[in-house]
């Protein structure tokens, strides 16, 4: 979902991957959650699939060892 300037921020991953799995949550008794498909991706990677859905990077950054891009719909580079 966009906000309403059109701008989403994503969390990438530090190093360039690309991948796809089913994922669930388990609490600390090892009780488990329904499972539901995640993905990690890389900036590059990130930075495609924005791209053919019409997104453009507007923003990077790092804080505390964690990578963001802030992407938004409608921008010329």
């Amino acid at each position: 979902m966009l906000g309403s300037l059109g701008e989403v921020l994503v969390e990438v991953e530090a190093e360039e991957v690309q991948e796809r799995f089913t994922a669930c949550f388990e609490d600390g008794e090892g009780t488990s959650g329904p499972a539901f498909d995640w993905a990690r991706a890389g900036g590059r990677a990130v930075r495609a699939m924005a791209e053919s859905a019409r997104l453009t990077t507007v923003q990077r950054w790092e804080r505390g060892g964690r990578h963001f891009l802030a992407l938004r719909k409608g921008v010329q580079r």
